[in-house]
């Protein structure tokens, strides 16, 4: 159960890290489809990012980031077998960053698509 915690950080990792690369992009093309609201939606859900200071946690809510980081730590605390409960807890964030994933990837593969071949033929002409 920690190797399949530690993967879904990084996955969120990695899906955040794609995320503020396309969100910088559209704002370099002024944000055609105005996909960056979209985008941040997406990314508000995977990491906490209105946090700016040490003491910033204590005014916002943990993010899917925070949860599963805080639970993976709570995991090697042990050398047992995980318990129903902490079994019951990884299905629940799991369920959570693959909903949140799932909306990166149509996003992706979609309407960003989309808009990265149509921005590709406008420069080609």
């Amino acid at each position: 159960m920690a190797v399949a915690t530690w993967k879904d950080i990084d996955a969120l990792h990695r899906a955040v890290n794609s995320i503020r690369e396309r969100r910088k992009a559209l704002k370099a093309a002024n944000d055609p489809g105005g996909m960056d609201a979209r985008l941040a939606a997406i990314e508000e859900q995977l990491m906490q990012v209105k946090i700016k200071s040490t003491e910033g946690n204590l005014n916002y809510p943990d993010m899917l980031n925070e949860q599963i980081y805080n639970f993976a730590s709570l995991l090697e605390d042990a050398d047992t077998a995980p318990t129903v409960q902490e079994t019951t807890t990884y299905a629940g964030l799991h369920a959570q960053l693959a909903a949140q994933l799932a909306a990166w990837t149509k996003l992706k593969t979609g309407p960003l698509a989309q808009l990265r071949a149509q921005l590709q033929k406008g420069e080609g002409k």
